[in-house]
């Protein structure tokens, strides 16, 4: 006779295998099981919609037989055992049975006997070489107005970049930064510019303003901000970019004149 504590511990893992099975089958991202070597075990029915191959075509095969030519060497990089973390990003282009061109960004697990991808397909986006997004990295780095990035679809919008020059002008270090909502800044006075600010993301809006924001060190500082956001094709905003500059002496010099009262925080003066 099966001890009932055994017995639950199987149902549990019998539901589980199920539930993972019913993740597998019905998601809209594709997703590919793979052996250490890279070898396909499995794509998922998403996967071979696009792939436009019948089920059972894409065992034995390699991740990268549908990648196009001049994306393996990156592809191959990116599955090398030992070269992928969990949660990994990689971007390439596939090419279906009939040819066609798709581009895709993966999210890329390495556990030690397999790996599993899940890609999401880039039609909507713009896709980016590796050297251009180099270009792009080194444009934000060196930038002298503060940039951060922030992920809506995380609980509290949260920080995930900030290039050194918003390190330099908050007084914070990256680690204190990342993972933090943007009101680790906010001084403690009313300001209807915040409200604004506020109302305009609940709306899935840019918008630009004038606020008394605090760095680390308590010292207030004027931040006019540019905050846009990225939709990349969904309904609501998947990122806010925040481009700030510190224009404390303008403000000090009377050029910008702090409207705290104001809508969006500041009047221009001639």
């Amino acid at each position: 006779m099966v001890p009932p504590d055994l017995l639950e511990l199987s149902n549990h893992l019998v539901g589980l295998e199920n539930e993972l099975a019913l993740v597998f089958n019905t998601a809209s991202d594709i997703m590919v099981l793979m052996d250490a070597r890279g070898v396909v075990r499995r794509i998922n029915p998403a996967g071979l919609r696009m792939l436009k191959l019948p089920p059972g075509d894409e065992i034995g095969r390699r991740f990268h037989d549908w990648t196009h030519p001049e994306d393996v060497a990156i592809t191959e990089k990116a599955l090398a055992a030992g070269e992928v973390s969990p949660g990994m990003n990689l971007q390439n282009r596939w090419l279906d049975h009939e040819g066609k061109e798709h581009v895709l960004v993966w999210t890329i697990s390495h556990q030690k006997n397999s790996m599993v991808a899940v890609g999401k397909e880039m039609t909507k986006f713009t896709f980016l070489f590796p050297h251009q997004l180099n270009l792009l990295n080194t444009a934000l780095e060196l930038a002298k107005d503060g940039v951060v990035i922030t992920d809506n679809q995380a609980v509290d919008n949260p920080i995930i970049y900030a290039n050194p020059s918003m390190r330099r002008i908050t007084g914070y270090d990256r680690h204190e930064l990342i993972g933090r909502n943007c009101r680790i800044l906010a001084a403690s006075e009313p300001q209807r510019a915040r409200d604004t600010l506020r109302q305009y993301l609940k709306e899935g809006r840019g918008c630009t303003v004038l606020l008394r924001n605090k760095r680390k060190n308590g010292e207030h500082y004027f931040q006019h901000l540019t905050v846009t956001p990225v939709y990349n094709g969904v309904p609501s905003p998947l990122n806010y970019i925040g481009i700030q500059r510190d224009v404390s002496d303008e403000v000090e010099s009377g050029h910008i004149k702090y409207a705290p009262e104001g809508l969006f925080g500041f009047e221009l003066t001639v």
